[in-house]
């Protein structure tokens, strides 16, 4: 039965929003950066072709997918506690101070890369899992051994280790 509540149409419409909001960010990212100098048609044409690339990309289209509603969900959530903080009677410019302060920059970068993390494995997750539980025939190749390797728990906790040692050494040598 259709209900003018059924958005299932609109799964067709993914890859063309895929398409346009990789497009979008990626031009606005290099206008704003200046990388490629002020000529906006050469922004355009390597913004196109990244978004392009996305598009014929499955594994990249998916990640966008599945990032994209959670970054809108957290400026959304951002914005509504900024708006509380402003009807509380918080000057714009002591939230500007706090916010650029260094470990609430980390803090929200550290959420950024936990967010992140979990769509890759998402996305990722049965490729990595081939190649490190020996699936399709790599187990006794080069790749599944490193991938056994790389992704043996006691490495990854030697590695998750070893950044908490340096951001540790990082925030004593101040």
């Amino acid at each position: 039965m259709a209900s003018p509540l059924d958005v299932g149409v609109l799964n067709h419409f993914v890859p063309i929003f895929v398409f346009v909001f990789v497009f979008v960010i990626f031009y606005a990212v290099l206008l704003k950066t200046n990388i490629l100098g002020d000529n906006k048609g050469l922004i355009a044409l390597a913004s196109f072709v990244v978004a392009f690339l996305f598009l014929v990309t499955r594994t990249a289209s998916e990640f966008v997918q599945l990032v994209t509603p959670w970054f809108v969900v957290l400026i959304i959530v951002a914005m509504c506690f900024l708006l509380i903080f402003m009807f509380l009677g918080v000057k714009p410019e002591s939230i500007a101070s706090a916010i650029s302060q260094e470990s609430t920059v980390w803090m929200i970068m550290i959420f950024l890369l936990v967010l992140l993390g979990i769509a890759l494995t998402k996305v990722l997750g049965p490729s990595i899992a081939a190649i490190t539980q020996g699936g399709e025939g790599t187990e006794a190749g080069f790749i599944g051994s490193v991938g056994t390797i790389m992704f043996h728990p006691k490495i990854l906790g030697a590695v998750l280790i070893l950044l908490i040692a340096s951001y540790a050494i990082r925030a004593v040598s101040k």
